[in-house]
């Protein structure tokens, strides 16, 4: 059985597989992707976008290391339209 974390910090891309990761920054038309073929000579990773499943994203695999472009899981961003804690959802209405 895999450790529970495998693809936290891939190390070897046969773990990946299936892995879900969450695009960081808005460069890409979609935030969630699923690893859906690897490619172990060419050292990369298919991706297949969560939303669409005609998107696909093709990567060195080594690249979903790197936390500045994307974190393991399917996380949620900033900007998303979810209020924020302690936001007060009537702040910009108008006061009678």
């Amino acid at each position: 059985m895999p450790h529970p974390n495998h693809h936290v910090h891939p190390r070897h891309p046969d773990h990946l597989r299936g892995s879900r990761w969450s695009r960081v920054g808005g460069d890409l038309e979609y935030r969630h992707w699923e690893v859906d073929v690897l490619h172990k000579r060419a050292g990369e990773v298919e991706l297949r976008a969560a939303l669409d499943r005609a998107a696909r994203l093709l990567i060195p695999w080594r690249s979903l290391r790197d936390r500045s472009q994307w974190e393991p899981g399917w996380t949620r961003g900033d900007g998303d339209g979810a209020p924020q804690p302690g936001a007060d959802a009537d702040e910009d209405a108008p006061t009678p």
